[in-house]
């Protein structure tokens, strides 16, 4: 019992050495684990002057996929606008590739005025870093980013270690209690109350590099890449209605 309780104590404080790894804020590339939440669908997102959609082509040459993609795009716009030559220009804004069973996929995100005389939205695609309130609550910065699992892997450690931390204190006080009765073998007990308070100090030393670590971890790494529209992050949804069903946006401030 008592070195599975070290043990637990040693993967505490090493857990808390490790990390997953991360992506810079210019990887969009194959098999990213933090995929873009716009690269999922081609249904268009309205802003006040422009509209946003993307555009998503298989293949298994880069620049046709990027040609193709040029093609749709203008394609869209001949049937929205209709006109064979229409002057109502679309803006790239940002990419996504992917590498799936059928090739590489790549996602492409285009902003296109509803008219011409009106100013193009302020959108931008950008990785999230920096301080926030979030980074002190254990795994909260890394949900805000979209990092599930590095979440997951600080909550648990966290929850873990303080579970150990009331579980040898608890024992401590048990045993101590032994310590006063007549019958009990004083040296033996002696030794898990010390063997014990040594867990706990190891269980207090792991919950406290994991908080630290999840501190430093929710600050300096990057988040999953979004879109901001006049300085708010844009987020896509999955929505439904009677008549239409896809995707929809919603702001985080």
């Amino acid at each position: 019992m008592m070195k599975r309780t070290y043990l637990l104590a040693a993967l505490c404080l090493i857990g808390s050495l490790m990390s997953p790894k991360t992506s810079s804020a210019q990887d969009f590339s194959s098999n990213n684990k933090d995929k873009p939440t716009w690269a999922s669908s081609t249904f268009k997102r309205t802003l006040p002057n422009t509209y946003l959609e993307v555009v998503v082509v298989t293949g298994h040459d880069q620049k046709n996929i990027i040609k193709d993609a040029e093609k749709e795009i203008i394609r869209r716009r001949k049937l929205m606008v209709g006109e064979n030559d229409p002057w109502i220009k679309s803006g790239y804004i940002a990419s996504y590739w992917e590498t799936t069973s059928k090739g590489l996929t790549g996602y492409f995100l285009y902003q296109t005025r509803k008219n011409p005389t009106y100013e193009a939205d302020p959108v931008e695609a950008t990785t999230e870093y920096g301080f926030s309130p979030r980074v002190f609550i254990p795994g909260a910065q890394q949900i805000w980013k979209g990092q599930y699992g590095r979440a997951a892997l600080f909550i648990i450690g966290e929850v873990a270690c303080i579970g150990g931390i009331v579980l040898s204190q608890s024992l401590v006080a048990t045993n101590q209690s032994k310590m006063n009765h007549a019958y009990t073998n004083y040296n033996k007990v002696l030794q898990k109350v010390k063997g014990w308070r040594v867990a706990g100090y190891g269980f207090i030393a792991g919950t406290a590099a994991i908080y630290a670590w999840n501190i430093i971890d929710g600050i300096v790494s990057p988040g999953r890449p979004t879109i901001k529209y006049n300085g708010n992050i844009l987020t896509f949804v999955p929505a439904a209605s009677p008549d239409f069903m896809g995707m929809s946006f919603t702001f985080s401030f």
